[in-house]
């Protein structure tokens, strides 16, 4: 697509697509809100770990 207008637009209809299929996937199984957050602290664990680490091997 050479024209940024319809490139964006196209883009935007499939994030609004994507949307609307995990909001109406969330609403059929509760427990993929609990996959997610528990998705979302090993993340938060694996950044921390990582600044850690970072910061052990500048301080020496």
């Amino acid at each position: 697509m050479r024209d940024d207008t319809t490139r964006m637009l196209v883009n935007r209809a499939q994030f609004d697509n994507s949307n609307e299929t995990r909001d109406r996937i969330r609403e059929r199984t509760p427990a993929v809100r609990a996959i997610e957050h528990t998705v979302e602290y090993l993340d938060l664990v694996g950044s921390c770990h990582g600044f850690v680490a970072t910061l052990g091997r500048l301080v020496p």
